[in-house]
């Protein structure tokens, strides 16, 4: 009974344990503009405690001290922390969204698209699509596109009101059932 009870876990952690990636194909294209902008400004300026002011205070530390709009000051039209402006790109929340799929699959899958892809990272570093025979290479899942662009416009809305609400995600069954 116990050896089976091992075999099993062992399983399970093969089964739920993947490589997920999202390239800049995906994660390089999002940031919150205008009207998800706005009211995430407003959301912060309610409670020195709110998620978003501390995304807020984050992103104008980084405004503040980037070398990027230092050397380019031209973005800072753009990119700015003041109500009109917008953010820099929010690479990470793509791969926290594909963090968080096995919790909201259903969405995850409707917003991006996957393909497991054999890989090498090469002595530069960088990641390089190889022969499945190529014995330095691996097979990982890469959310290589958005499914459309209303995709990434529904995921935008996702990501700005989950910051406003502080990260509740009580209400993600209804966006699910109303979008689809």
């Amino acid at each position: 009974m116990f050896i089976f009870q091992q075999l099993n876990i062992c399983i399970y952690i093969y089964i739920y344990i993947q490589s997920y990636n999202t390239p800049l194909d995906t994660c390089g294209t999002v940031t919150l503009k205008g009207l998800y902008y706005n009211n995430l400004l407003d959301a912060s300026n309610k409670s020195s405690r709110s998620l978003a002011n501390t995304v807020i205070g984050n992103f104008k530390v980084w405004y503040e001290n980037t070398d990027i709009l230092k050397r380019f000051p031209a973005l800072k039209k753009v990119i700015n922390p003041t109500r009109g402006g917008r953010s820099s790109t929010l690479f990470d929340t793509v791969a926290a969204l594909i963090a968080i799929r096995p919790a909201i699959p259903e969405l995850v899958d409707k917003w991006l698209v996957f393909q497991n892809l054999f890989i090498e990272i090469t002595d530069r570093g960088m990641t390089k699509i190889v022969d499945f025979t190529n014995l330095n290479g691996q097979y990982h899942n890469f959310a290589v596109n958005w499914k459309n662009e209303n995709s990434r416009n529904e995921f935008v809305q996702f990501l700005s009101n989950s910051l406003i609400n502080d990260g509740d995600m009580s209400n993600v069954k209804n966006v699910v059932s109303a979008r689809m």
